[in-house]
């Protein structure tokens, strides 16, 4: 029977369709940064001279900031469309614990027909070997700083179908054989610079070859043993074998002795061909000690990640009135935003925004810790909160994403997200002020590791802003 949690969720995951292909594409482009000050706004070199009276500017928007956790992070679509998957723990040192794991389907390229002898006669499981192709991106402690410290891997085998009918999330959990760790608790130092040699057999001969960083996991041979036993089953074909063995989960979970600053999560490329299940076996007709193998990948299957972050409860549900608030990806954290006196600004007559510019500083001093890596997402995203609760996209995103920006300037670091027709729907009351979020995009989200600490709405060196210049209409 399933077992999984199916929400509805009230953050940017309730986009599907035309409108998450939108967000993904905004969401993934590195996008240069621009800023406005009062000296460059849009529009006054086209107005008469005499309306130029009529131009106002105000950065005296009350901001109240507030972090809040992510209700969940839908997490299959992105895995379908990237490829990319996160595994590993660490313990930051302003976000705390954090860790990824990753459920997915394994696939056969080559039928194994009840009548072909495909493994020969009396295939004998040599070895069993998980092979994962490292991304190329890290987050947590770094290479240089101290001995990376290990990780513990652990694989088990999901006893429930997927399906694909339903959608999985960053908190969704499904049946697995739990008393069996395929992987026995393997241990392993998690460098995506190293190379591997890989015992292969050409010619007859034991060569050792040299392999792209991957982290390889041996798996019990009686694992092995069990698919090659069912050669004349049936259940090795490539429309049959997702119902014979319904995939694997992948978790570092268990990992222990992690201290502040420690550990790392590893991005990982599923859609390589080399990131596979490798079967090694020989039968009664193997000759000169050759050993054979068969592949099962991990590429264009169903998968989805779950991720579990224990923050301190000094970043969440506090009114930040003075400095900081905090953004996080792997469905951790989001920061509500609240503009609360905008509509002072009409108290004279309506106005036309020229620009809305929310200006996100972020506090330098956290992008590192000890010359370990957290880098900041490469894009912010702010979604209106609906009367609901619910967000919905901003009609500034359905410009083209060099209006809306976003992105992150690293030479500045800051944010500047132009959210002109939003502000302008405010204060015509066409949507209710119900306050907005900002969030990490959802493909950055649910395939990196990245978190922010930016200013909050209060007072401090790094405080958030609101520029808003603006035409009166009367």
């Amino acid at each position: 029977m399933n077992i999984y949690k199916k929400r509805i969720a009230k953050t940017l995951l309730q986009t599907t369709g035309a409108k998450f292909f939108f967000v993904v594409i905004i969401g993934s482009v590195v996008l240069t940064t621009s800023s406005c000050d009062k000296a460059s706004t849009v529009g006054l070199n086209v107005q008469p001279v005499n309306d130029l009276l009529n131009v106002g500017y105000n950065d005296n928007t009350i901001l109240v900031t507030k972090t809040v956790k992510e209700d969940h992070l839908r997490t299959d679509q992105n895995l379908l469309i990237s490829g990319q998957a996160i595994i590993g723990k660490y313990i930051d040192p302003v976000f705390g614990e954090a860790d990824a794991s990753l459920y997915t389907q394994l696939r056969m390229t080559t039928d194994i027909l009840p009548t072909s002898n495909s493994f020969g006669t009396n295939p004998v499981c040599d070895s069993t070997v998980l092979c994962l192709t490292y991304g190329n991106a890290t987050y947590g402690e770094s290479v240089g700083k101290r001995p990376l410290r290990k990780q513990t891997i652990n694989v088990y085998e999901v006893t429930t179908p997927f399906n694909t009918a339903i959608a999985y999330y960053s908190d969704t959990t499904v049946q697995i054989n739990a008393a069996n760790d395929l992987a026995a608790n393997h241990s392993f130092i998690p460098d995506i610079s190293d190379s591997v040699y890989v015992a292969e057999y050409i010619a007859g001969i034991r060569t050792r070859v040299a392999k792209a960083p991957q982290l390889r996991i041996p798996l019990q041979p009686l694992f092995g043993q069990t698919i090659l036993n069912n050669q004349t089953t049936g259940n090795l074909t490539i429309s049959t074998f997702q119902s014979f063995l319904k995939g694997l989960y992948i978790t570092a979970n268990n990992t222990s002795g992690l201290g502040t600053g420690e550990g790392r999560i590893l991005t990982y490329n599923l859609a390589a061909n080399t990131s596979v299940m490798r079967v090694y076996y020989h039968n009664d007709t193997t000759h000169n000690g050759n050993v054979l193998y068969f592949d099962f990948y991990l590429s264009s299957v169903d998968h989805f990640a779950t991720f579990n972050r224990v923050q301190p409860s000094s970043i969440l549900d506090t009114v930040q009135t003075n400095y900081s608030s905090y953004i996080e990806s792997m469905g951790g954290a989001k920061t509500k935003i609240q503009f609360t006196n905008l509509f002072d600004l009409i108290k004279g007559g309506n106005i036309a925004v020229n620009q809305a510019n929310l200006v996100v500083k972020v506090d330098p001093s956290t992008l590192t810790w000890h010359q370990d890596s957290y880098a900041p997402p490469t894009a912010l995203l702010l979604f209106g909160i609906a009367d609901d609760g619910t967000s919905y996209l901003l009609p500034d995103l359905t410009e083209t994403p060099y209006y809306y920006n976003g992105s992150f300037d690293a030479t500045n670091n800051q944010y500047v997200l132009n959210i002109s027709r939003y502000i302008q729907q405010l204060l015509d009351k066409k949507v209710n002020n119900n306050g907005a979020y900002l969030v990490v995009p959802h493909i950055s989200a649910a395939t990196k590791g990245n978190r922010v600490v930016i200013g909050g709405g209060g007072s401090g060196p790094y405080q958030m802003k609101l520029n808003i210049t603006y035409t009166k209409l009367h």
